[in-house]
């Protein structure tokens, strides 16, 4: 019997070969993405019959499969003599994707991301003599209005065991090490490679953020201080502050109507949704607000929990658009397609920014007034008063991203004094590092790693659409069927065959930058950073 390591390598030795291999390869991965999204439905679907691990073993298969990475690598590097753009296309993209997948499914790598996550999830603090999740103590303290109470909330999460910390740490090197094999410093900056965002480019955008809305936002803090009459603004204050926020009220939004208005209003700017792949299903399940694209374009599903008011309509929409963006991708191979499960596959950045774009038509104006019963004065109130907690999202979002940054380029640094600096700089902190100041840990660095810039960016996408769209139909971006002609040709059609940024740049006419996020932010921009 000849042993794994005795068998010859696979061989790709014609343009003719590869074609077939790649097409092989890709019907087997196009599989794996259906049968892991199938479980992932019928989990959230509340059916015993899923089987995540198994749906995940098959893509593990592939991208941990080193001699096709080996054909790949090879043909990528002879791809300019192929004559072929698409061809070289997706060689880049299963680059991308084995780069990617290669360390996300590290057993080393899952194992202890894994063994962290339900570690946290199940711990409880303890407060008063009373055992909580770290969930209830958020609820909590977005709920408390003294802030004492709110602090002495906030320091329960010093808690952590730390046992979690030290694992925290030590998969945080363990990416680092998978990403200096590939001739990365850190997997920060393998993730932003990947997903074709230059390093420089995207601190220069931050940066211009930060210095940009930092007088607006310390004004901001002032009014807070004085609004709640308190001396210092910490960070036990940000979530009571943020939940605070007032909105229109719930009665116009009714969660049984939402795919009757969403439905008219898609079909009113050009989509027709009775003869689209898509299905909708509603569950009283607190983890089901999600598009689940089975096979792209032609098996999408969205789940919704029924709730209602202004935000669980902003959430139906923002499903919707990822449902519109799957159901009109026409690409022929499935590399291209942008299935979500790897990393280096897509730019998830542009497609929650294009997404987020369906979600913000809720919050316009125009639409308010249209599809809703909400009083011209109570829509002007509301929008009016939308800048303060952006503002705060954005400096909050800052702050997180600086600090996840710094510890995958030195995981060695103290935490506790790298969070209390950034939220000093990002979040106007006057509070004194006293020793009670600690590390926020929270399960994104573990779930969703290197993702807070996305947040920023995506918002900065979809308000350059929207400018994009309100200067191309003006009052009629909410009526003119040649609307969903506009976004299926630009944003939908090309898939992963064109990198984000040009099909940003198609549609708008110009690179990102942070100009038009300031504006809708209602701050006034003095420089403009283009980046690419």
């Amino acid at each position: 019997m000849i042993s794994c390591a005795q068998q010859e390598r696979p061989r790709v030795t014609s343009k003719n070969e590869l074609y077939l291999f790649l097409d092989t390869l890709e019907k087997r991965y196009e599989t794996a993405c259906t049968n892991f999204q199938i479980a992932r439905w019928e989990m959230l679907m509340g059916r015993e019959s899923y089987n995540l691990d198994s749906a995940q073993s098959e893509l593990a298969t592939i991208f941990l499969d080193t001699a096709t990475q080996h054909i790949i690598e090879e043909w990528r590097a002879r791809s300019n003599s192929l004559a072929d753009k698409l061809l070289a296309r997706r060689l880049e993209l299963w680059h991308r994707a084995f780069i990617g997948g290669s360390i996300n499914f590290d057993p080393e790598i899952v194992s202890l991301q894994n063994s962290i996550q339900q570690r946290f999830e199940r711990y409880k603090f303890t407060l008063g003599g009373n055992k909580f999740y770290g969930s209830e103590l958020i609820n909590k303290l977005q709920r408390e209005k003294k802030q004492n109470k709110r602090q002495v909330l906030w320091s329960t999460h010093s808690q952590i065991p730390d046992d979690i910390k030290r694992d925290f740490i030590r998969l945080i090197k363990l990416r680092n090490e998978r990403a200096h094999l590939f001739g990365f410093p850190n997997y920060y900056s393998l993730i932003l490679n990947i997903q074709s965002i230059d390093e420089g480019g995207l601190f220069k955008t931050l940066n211009s953020l930060e210095e940009l809305t930092r007088n607006d936002f310390d004004k901001l803090v002032l009014t807070i201080k004085k609004k709640l009459r308190i001396k210092d603004f910490g960070p036990w204050d940000i979530e009571f502050v943020q939940k605070e926020v007032k909105v229109l009220p719930d009665k116009y939004f009714p969660a049984d109507s939402i795919f009757h208005i969403l439905h008219r209003f898609e079909n009113r700017i050009g989509f027709h949704t009775d003869s689209l792949p898509i299905n909708e299903a509603v569950i009283n399940n607190t983890h089901s607000d999600n598009c689940i694209c089975i096979t792209i374009p032609n098996d999408i599903r969205i789940l919704l929990s029924p709730q209602k008011g202004i935000y669980f309509y902003s959430i139906a929409f923002y499903q919707y658009g990822r449902a519109l963006h799957a159901a009109h991708t026409t690409v022929d191979y499935p590399i291209l397609k942008g299935y979500d499960r790897v990393a280096g596959t897509f730019n998830p950045s542009f497609e929650e920014g294009v997404a987020l774009m369906h979600s913000e038509f809720v919050n316009d104006s125009l639409w308010l007034g249209a599809f809703t019963k909400a009083k011209e004065k109570e829509i002007h109130n509301y929008l009016s008063r939308r800048g303060s907690p952006a503002l705060l999202r954005l400096r909050r979002t800052l702050k997180d991203f600086a600090v996840e940054y710094e510890i995958y380029k030195n995981p060695n640094e103290n935490l506790d004094s790298l969070d209390y600096a950034m939220f000093t700089k990002y979040l106007s902190g006057t509070i004194k590092e006293n020793g009670d100041y600690f590390f926020s840990f929270s399960s994104s660095y573990i779930t969703s790693p290197c993702s807070f810039y996305k947040s920023i960016l995506r918002e900065m996408i979809a308000a350059q659409l929207n400018e994009a769209l309100t200067s191309k139909f003006g009052y009629e971006k909410i009526s003119n069927p040649k609307i969903a002609a506009w976004m299926i040709e630009y944003l939908y059609t090309p898939g992963e065959t064109i990198e984000w940024w040009e099909r940003l740049r198609n549609a708008t006419g110009k690179l990102l930058e942070p100009g038009a996020y300031l504006r809708k932010l209602g701050i006034e921009q003095t420089t403009i950073i283009t980046t690419n």
